[in-house]
């Protein structure tokens, strides 16, 4: 079930099913902190937190950031990944409540879709398999 998880994890990672927009409340000063070190007073802005580029962030997943690497939520590589990198039901006290459900949800429908189909990739992305039977992987291990 832990290669289900991570599968599930970094398809949500690739496409979230969702945004969400925030209202920062007029004269709270509320401020955030650009990498240069510049701050920028947000009071009174709408925010549109957009977790496809935030899930997507190449100085926390590196050059595989747009690749589906589900083994990157397994083991010591997943300590290394930020809380906040992982975003598509939000954070915090305003995160979904759907959130264990959907995953609950995802889990039982990939459990009977893989139980009651054999899958065999032809076409253009037909395994090539070497002299042993197994498949040949690429730099990345796909």
């Amino acid at each position: 079930m832990k290669f289900i998880d991570a599968v599930i994890k970094e398809t949500l990672r690739l496409h979230p099913p969702a945004s969400t927009v925030r209202m920062i409340d007029p004269a709270t000063g509320f401020t955030v902190r650009a990498p240069t070190g510049e701050e920028y007073n947000l009071d009174g802005v709408i925010m549109y937190s957009c977790q496809s580029i935030i899930q997507r962030d190449s100085t926390v997943f590196g050059n595989t950031a747009d690749d589906w690497v589900p083994d990157r939520w397994l083991g010591e590589a997943a300590k290394s990944i930020p809380v906040s990198a992982w975003r598509p039901f939000e954070r915090g006290p305003r995160s979904c409540v759907g959130l264990e459900l959907a995953n609950l949800e995802s889990r039982a429908i990939i459990a009977i879709v893989a139980r009651k189909y054999d899958f065999i990739k032809t076409g253009l992305g037909e395994s090539v398999l070497d002299k042993e039977g197994l498949p040949v992987l690429n730099d990345i291990g796909q």
